[in-house]
């Protein structure tokens, strides 16, 4: 079994999405993990990905979007459409099975960030631990906030963004 390395290189996300153009974030804008996750994972501009959230999640102004909202409209949406960009989407099992040696049945657990990375070790992922949405690209977790640090963290939901 071939052993996975996590690149724990600092990628900024806000370095990514400024390379994308139309970075017009407000000083005075919170709560955007949204939006800079879909801008670094789907390869459009900040303002785009804050127009496309706004308009389908009814995403206001620093104010987050929420989870209940984002999880349904992902996991009915097939592609998303912004512009001339499309972009496959589509649900990651984000649990692991392991079997009781002595009840010998098998329970289900959430992944942390390190054993998704590891099964998951190529492609590009929306994701989302706790209340906060990042991306992890082939292998390497991008974030502005601290998820790097946080190997541990419990993954609550994954998309593949291809």
């Amino acid at each position: 079994m071939n052993e996975v390395k996590i690149d724990l290189t600092d990628v900024s996300i806000s370095e990514i999405v400024k390379s994308q153009g139309d970075f017009n974030r407000s000083d005075k804008e919170k709560n955007d993990c949204t939006v800079l996750a879909m801008s670094a994972s789907f390869g459009i501009s900040y303002d785009k990905a804050s127009v496309y959230l706004k308009k389908n999640l009814d995403r206001e102004e620093s104010k987050g979007v929420k989870l209940t909202k984002l999880r349904s409209h992902f996991d009915t949406v097939k592609e998303v459409r912004i512009d001339d960009i499309t972009k496959s989407i589509s649900p990651v099992n984000t649990k692991n099975a392991y079997l009781y040696k002595r009840t010998g049945k098998v329970n289900y657990c959430r992944m942390n960030l390190n054993s998704f990375i590891k099964k998951y070790p190529e492609g590009s992922y929306y994701m989302v631990a706790g209340s906060h949405a990042f991306v992890i690209k082939d292998g390497k977790v991008i974030d502005h906030n601290c998820m790097k640090t946080k190997l541990n963290r419990i993954v609550k939901n994954a998309w593949q963004i291809k």
